[in-house]
């Protein structure tokens, strides 16, 4: 898998339009950005019998969300009707979507059910707020307002509890999600995204944030596109929206 993970640009009149990161026969995407705009990402969620119910949802109408989601990232450019879409889609499977967008605190997490409905237990859509003084979200294989599945989740609130907002960047996002206790012998790839600027990252498990920068290819359409986090242009502290899969770092998007 490490190995054969791959970035993909896509292009419309010649422009960049959006990017993700693929394997090989994928046409979908489960990780992805559009420029200036916002980026997604997908985390497993297993709630029972999945197989045999996202079947069933399946054949009752529900969507495949990687084609879903590509179809929606080609069409709309903003965050928050990418939000709204996202989070009325009838889908075949259960998951956790992980969101952020161009502007300051566009982040959220979506705890979807298969089939259109959200469950009464399941948590609701929970996203970033500055005047509730949340600047980051941490999204792993678990429900948020459950009990955890692993030691991930609260171990790294714990390590979180010292941090500051001031602190966030790309490489320091980075940097969290490749040690314990959120890197494990089952990572592929870790993502790092920055719709407001067009920054993104791929690293493989044994590269580092400097050896992934120059494995890249430094084509002319790879430098206009990826570009570092401007801070000021926005007049925002940056926040971070971090999910980590049960087989992979997916998606880090700082806001």
């Amino acid at each position: 898998y490490p190995a054969l993970t791959i970035e993909v640009i896509y292009l419309k009149d010649g422009k960049p339009l959006m990017t993700s990161v693929n394997w090989p026969g994928q046409t979908g995407i489960h990780t992805g950005m559009r420029f200036n705009g916002w980026s997604v990402e997908i985390n497993t969620r297993r709630t029972g019998h999945d197989l045999e119910l996202n079947t069933k949802a399946a054949m009752a109408g529900g969507k495949l969300w990687k084609f879903h989601f590509r179809r929606v990232m080609e069409r709309v450019p903003d965050f928050e009707t990418a939000v709204k879409e996202l989070w009325s889609a009838n889908l075949a499977s259960s998951m956790y979507i992980i969101m952020a967008g161009s502007g300051p605190y566009e982040g959220a997490v979506l705890s979807m059910d298969r089939g259109g409905v959200h469950e009464r237990w399941s948590p609701s859509l929970i996203r970033l707020s500055k005047d509730k003084g949340i600047w980051r979200l941490l999204q792993t294989n678990d429900d948020l307002n459950g009990l955890p599945k692993d030691d991930r989740r609260p171990t790294e609130e714990k390590k979180l509890e010292g941090s500051v907002q001031s602190q966030v960047s790309p490489e320091w996002v980075f940097n969290e999600m490749h040690t314990s206790p959120l890197k494990h012998d089952f990572t592929i790839f870790t993502w790092v995204a920055v719709p407001a600027t067009g920054f993104y990252r791929t690293i493989r498990p044994n590269e580092s944030w400097e050896q992934a920068a120059n494995q890249r290819t430094d084509s002319k359409l790879m430098r206009k596109t990826n570009r570092p986090v401007r801070q000021a242009a926005r007049g925002a502290p940056p926040s971070w929206v971090l999910s980590v899969d049960v087989r992979a770092h997916l998606n880090t998007s700082v806001a």
